[in-house]
């Protein structure tokens, strides 16, 4: 069966009750191709991406971890697993549970929690405490997060090391954006201040 986007639920649920079966005329390495293939495509039904996820792969995992339709509780037991590459892509998916989420940001790899502060669908007070995080990289993704709240936007401006994300932000309101600019050494960043001083303006005239 040549599988696709464009294949039905009936097509999705023969392969899988066929695939032992297929075995049979495939290569080892053919078949996992075939199943990571199927792992992150976004057309497949939530009970087989279930199964794939009891795979000892870890590509397949990760791909069932960044798929959009992987039920919510498989996805809380791939953020238990011991590949941090598989707990990463579960942090990035913006499908991921909140509670989920939460724990996740209890983990001790940076690079985990620097992939759940950069997701839209962390919770904000997870957000918050990600901003204090000591690791650099981390408070940058939480920077430039869009769903970052702008009290930790501000705190955050003030952060030598993350202000120019902050400046990034599409979130970060303008009387932010305009104390950075203003104190910043890098010449682009004072025409911004300029352009804030007009958007200001244009704000108090508003009715």
């Amino acid at each position: 069966m040549i599988l696709g986007r464009g294949r039905t639920k009936e097509e999705w649920y023969a392969w899988w009750h066929t695939r032992d079966i297929d075995l049979a005329t495939k290569s080892y390495e053919e078949d996992k191709a075939e199943r990571v293939n199927v792992a992150g495509n976004s057309t497949v039904p939530a009970e087989i991406l279930e199964g794939l996820a009891e795979n000892e792969d870890r590509k397949l995992k990760i791909d069932v971890a960044e798929n959009h339709n992987t039920p919510p509780e498989v996805l809380e037991e791939l953020a238990k697993d011991k590949d941090w590459e598989v707990r990463i892509a579960v942090a990035e998916n913006s499908k991921t549970p909140a509670k989920v989420l939460e724990e996740l940001a209890k983990d001790k790899d940076k690079w985990v929690k620097k992939a759940l502060a950069g997701n839209p669908s962390t919770p904000l007070k997870v957000l918050e405490e990600l901003a204090k995080d000591k690791d650099e990289e981390v408070r940058e993704a939480v920077a430039g997060n869009p769903s970052t709240p702008p009290k930790v936007l501000k705190k955050l401006a003030k952060d030598d090391d993350v202000r120019y994300d902050v400046a990034g932000n599409p979130s970060t309101p303008p009387k932010v954006l305009k104390k950075i600019a203003k104190n910043s050494t890098v010449p682009w960043l004072s025409y911004v201040s300029d352009g804030i001083d007009w958007l200001l303006d244009d704000l108090t005239l508003d009715p």
